[in-house]
């Protein structure tokens, strides 16, 4: 027998301590008024008894009541019976990390296909040796290869293994979830608390015992990264900042810049001129180092950023590409290039056309220009007075107060204060009605509407407006304090519309910060981004990484996405919006829709490696080992319950015991 909480038997050994005390110092008599003839005949009794039951009695009652208390020493020390099993088999659990870095190699030979045939050789002495083997690939979901395989498995865990060394896709682009794989290694532990954890890695981790780190990088090995770039547009010309690191040696790098398309039209145009330039920085102690390619002559080196000023020559306002590089023969070649795209913004046309003009609106309209200016080329274009508006050719129609004949078929459209139902609107035009001088607020009739996000209906005042009938097919946002509805918008596929019912000059809204709000809202609804990120890791809209979530938003009926780099893989086409996608292959992507308007809009971006993942001599925090259960459930027979009868029994002795005493 064993006790899994030995000081607690103390407790039970000092109240013996006390029992003994106690009965030491107890007195041997008892003072009792009795009569004469009592004494006699209680001597005559004595007499004629052989034995002496009570010293007996008093005795048992002694050592039922010392057994006792040892009884309820030991079940507060928690007694166990070690179970005489003999050595169970073992088991090994092999993790093999596939992040993107373990690409990083020497000899010909990369960290992952160092790990997987470390692993095989391991496994065959474990498997020979009459262990239960496991293979766990962890990657960004890790899963197990094998699980708790034996040596009568012994192919299928070589076939698994060999396998990865032939796959060129078995080692991920992104980063793997090392933690999730120590987990799920917690299955095996759990059936064999004793089971051993390898993890075959390039990191340098801090681990709990239980988990043994096996490092496949090589001292020798060093890489030269691209780590980011991006571009900004100033002053008519874009500059372009790079972010570059050396790790494992400290080097002067030369990053080559080559622009495709520069100064085109458009991505179609060929007309486009192809630019190089170049420039050394010098990179220490595994640190970053900036460099800014610029047109803006006053800026000066620092001890973090280089300056390159960019000449007639090599200056751009426009590109189709840029692809940013370095020559060196380091031990990861992955992230030795980066593209950018997006040097050609989707065009937006608007038309503004009002019988009164608004100068407000047309200030609005020049915010949500240089709002998107990174995104969408918005190019505005205003009626003149006496001019007719056109009805075709345009993304986005605003017209006030005198309305077309026939509502656009190509775009989207707000009608402000309309004068009449254009053909094909869906709506009637009953009257005009007045609140005289005063201003009357309206009410939200759908403050949950995305056109509503940031808009109090009760600060707008209106004191004239139009009595609007809409169709099924408008939803209704505001409302007037009759009950008439203010503003109602339409997006359903080809008919895009919104109707503001009433006269900016008979309103306070131009002068309010809900109509920069509520026109961007608009503008968004109608034109949202085909492509946005979740978490933008970089400063360009165009680039991602490996693993990073993307937001697809439509503006027709699907949104394909294609690989530039490998013809194998199938293009995807999605066809329900608001769509997550998340790639995880390196390379460029075309992201391709026909709106409703059958108009073409195609985007390219980039994806590249995590940024983390060029630091191949990174050192990580601490990794949780599983939960190991106690040896309790595994190796022993808990006695708990025996002793616990036992201590019942002693105490219905003792209490039989006592009822004699006092009979």
């Amino acid at each position: 027998m064993s006790l899994l909480i030995p000081p607690l038997i103390l407790l039970g050994l000092v109240g013996i301590l006390i029992l003994i005390i106690i009965y030491i110092i107890k007195p041997n008599y008892q003072q009792k008024a009795v009569s004469s003839t009592f004494i006699w005949r209680l001597s005559l009794k004595y007499k004629r008894k052989k034995l002496p039951v009570n010293k007996l009695r008093n005795i048992l009652l002694f050592v039922c009541q010392l057994l006792t208390l040892t009884a309820m020493g030991l079940i507060m020390a928690h007694p166990v019976q070690p179970l005489e099993q003999g050595v169970p088999q073992s088991d090994v659990v092999y993790i093999i990390d596939s992040s993107a870095s373990m690409y990083a190699g020497s000899n010909n030979e990369t960290r992952f296909s160092r790990a997987v045939s470390d692993v095989l050789y391991a496994v065959e002495d474990e498997l020979n040796a009459g262990s239960y083997v496991s293979v766990i690939l962890a990657d960004g979901s890790p899963d197990f290869l094998v699980e708790r395989a034996t040596l009568a498995e012994k192919n299928k865990v070589t076939e698994a293994l060999e396998g990865l060394l032939e796959d060129e896709t078995a080692c991920s682009y992104g980063t793997s979830d090392v933690q999730a794989a120590i987990a799920l290694s917690g299955r095996i532990v759990t059936i064999n608390p004793s089971a051993k954890v390898c993890l075959y890695t390039d990191t340098e981790y801090e681990v709990t015992e239980g988990i043994e780190v096996i490092s496949v990088a090589e001292k020798d090995e060093w890489n030269v990264a691209i780590l980011d770039g991006q571009t900004d547009l100033s002053d008519g010309y874009y500059s372009l900042t790079v972010d570059v690191a050396s790790y494992g040696v400290d080097a002067d790098i030369t990053v080559s810049v080559l622009v495709e398309g520069a100064n085109s039209a458009d991505n179609n145009d060929t007309t486009g001129k192809t630019i190089e330039f170049q420039h050394t920085v010098t990179c220490r102690n595994n640190e970053s180092s900036r460099i800014v390619f610029t047109t803006d002559s006053t800026l000066q080196d620092d001890q973090t950023t280089s300056y390159y000023l960019l000449g007639e020559s090599t200056k751009f306002y426009s590109y189709q590409s840029i692809l940013i590089s370095v020559d060196d023969q380091d031990s990861f070649q992955v992230d030795n290039t980066f593209l950018i795209y997006g040097g050609h913004k989707q065009v937006i046309k608007v038309q503004y056309a009002s019988s009164l003009p608004n100068p407000f609106m047309n200030s609005v309209l020049d915010v949500l220009k240089d709002r998107y200016v990174n995104e969408w080329d918005v190019q505005i274009t205003e009626v003149k007075q006496g001019e007719e508006a056109a009805t075709t050719g345009y993304d986005f129609y605003i017209f006030e107060h005198e309305m077309p004949d026939i509502l656009p078929l190509d775009g989207a459209v707000l009608l402000v204060d309309p004068d009449k139902a254009p053909a094909g609107a869906g709506f009637t035009v009953k009257g005009r009605y007045s609140y005289g001088n005063s201003l009357v607020a309206l009410s939200s009739a759908d403050p949950e509407h995305v056109v509503m996000k940031g808009i109090n209906a009760q600060r707008i005042g209106i004191n004239q407006y139009l009595s609007i009938t809409y169709g099924s097919d408008y939803d209704v946002l505001m409302n007037f304090q009759s009950g008439d509805p203010a503003l109602a918008v339409c997006n359903d596929k080809a008919n895009q519309v919104a109707v503001l019912s009433f006269s900016l000059h008979y309103s306070n809204l131009p002068l309010l910060q809900d109509f920069p709000i509520l026109m961007n809202n608009l503008f968004t609804y109608f034109f949202p981004s085909m492509i946005e990120h979740v978490n933008n890791t970089s400063g360009n809209s165009n680039t991602y990484e490996v693993g990073e979530e993307m937001i697809l938003q439509a503006r027709g009926d699907s949104i394909s996405v294609e690989s530039a780099n490998y013809t194998g893989q199938d293009k995807v086409t999605f066809t329900e919006f608001p769509a997550s996608l998340v790639l995880s292959l390196p390379g460029t992507y075309t992201v391709s829709q026909n709106t409703y308007f059958n108009k073409l809009v195609q985007e390219r971006i980039y994806v590249h490696t995590p940024v983390a993942e060029s630091n191949i001599q990174a050192s990580e925090l601490r990794l949780d080992g599983p939960t190991r259960p106690t040896t309790t459930e595994q190796g022993y027979d808990d006695w708990l319950i025996y002793f616990a009868a036992a201590l019942v029994a002693l105490l219905f002795i003792e209490w039989m015991l006592k009822s004699r005493e006092n009979a």
